[in-house]
């Protein structure tokens, strides 16, 4: 059981470098990318960006489109509180960096972003373009 669950994690390893090298190659990112889990989902009208980011306030979330790019910089600082010295740390600052070229276009103008529970949703509706149209057939004549 072990074995076969160790292949598994070996293989999502691969993919998830594998995945980071093409993103890198198409995005030509120049920074590396860091941060916890993320999630890009997409349906007939929209794409909607996840992320976890717990314990982050707003001010330090940075999100932007540019060439049908989502680029997205959050940061937790982890510091003692004034006229305290930090004697033991268990929580990691948190840091995520997140360049992604998207699928279709999308209408940045649109664009809907909500921090709430710990987790980033930015909604990016697509552009009319790229959104799918029922063609009619023609009759014949």
């Amino acid at each position: 059981m072990w074995s076969v669950l160790s292949g598994i994690e070996d293989s999502m390893r691969f993919f998830d470098a594998f995945d980071r090298q093409i993103s890198e190659a198409f995005v030509g990112r120049r920074e590396r990318e860091t941060g916890g889990s993320i999630s890009l989902t997409e349906s007939a009208d929209a794409l909607v960006f996840t992320a976890e980011l717990p314990g982050v306030a707003r001010a330090d979330v940075e999100i932007t489109i540019e060439a049908d790019v989502l680029t997205v910089r959050a940061s937790r600082k982890q510091a003692a509180p004034e006229g305290y010295k930090l004697v033991r740390q268990e929580r990691q600052p948190v840091e995520l960096f997140r360049k992604l070229a998207l699928p279709c276009r999308v209408d940045a103008d649109a664009a809907r972003a909500d921090l709430s529970g710990g987790i980033l949703t930015v909604r990016l509706p697509k552009a009319s373009e790229a959104r799918p149209r029922r063609i009619s057939l023609n009759t014949a004549s």
